[in-house]
């Protein structure tokens, strides 16, 4: 099991001059692994940050667990982590977490229609960690997400400002 700590920062949120970025964090054993990026959109919210931070960990998961194969697609060399079984994501938004453990399945089901029958909100990115998650379940990869009081998720909220600094 790999835990990835995530979150996402938004500094003036809802202006023409808001900047995000993201923080992944693995633990201080795997640092190499962490992540801080300045997010280069043209929508910079709070909610799309912390869903691109949910990208930026299942892309990093992915990565880990992908086999190098050949064009025969017999296996030459297994990724760092070939035996990854499990990815936890864990993260302060709630709006991910339950996004994606509660709200998803009803999306997919009504076509990614909300309960008010307008369109859900980001649903490009919801849809794009959807599709990963389904990568990594493809791969045998069990993927969670956890939501952690904000004091339990401050390496990834320190990467995230770091990102905009």
């Amino acid at each position: 099991t790999v835990i990835i700590a995530v979150d996402g920062a938004c500094r003036n949120n809802g202006r023409p001059n808001a900047e995000s970025g993201v923080g992944i964090f693995f633990h201080e054993d795997n640092y190499q692994w962490n992540e801080v990026v300045k997010l280069e959109t043209d929508n910079h919210t709070s909610q799309r940050a912390e869903l691109y931070a949910g990208l930026y960990a299942l892309r990093a998961a992915r990565s880990l667990r992908r086999l190098n194969t050949s064009r025969t697609g017999k296996h030459r060399r297994p990724g760092p982590m070939r035996s990854l079984r499990r990815v936890v994501i864990k993260a302060d938004s709630e709006y991910l977490v339950k996004g994606m453990t509660v709200w998803i399945e009803k999306w997919r089901a009504n076509g990614f229609i909300n309960a008010r029958g307008l369109p859900v909100v980001n649903e490009d990115l919801f849809r794009e960690l959807d599709d990963l998650v389904q990568q990594l379940n493809d791969r045998s990869v069990e993927v969670q997400f956890w939501q952690v009081p904000r004091a339990q998720n401050e390496p990834a909220d320190c990467l995230a400002n770091a990102a905009l600094d």
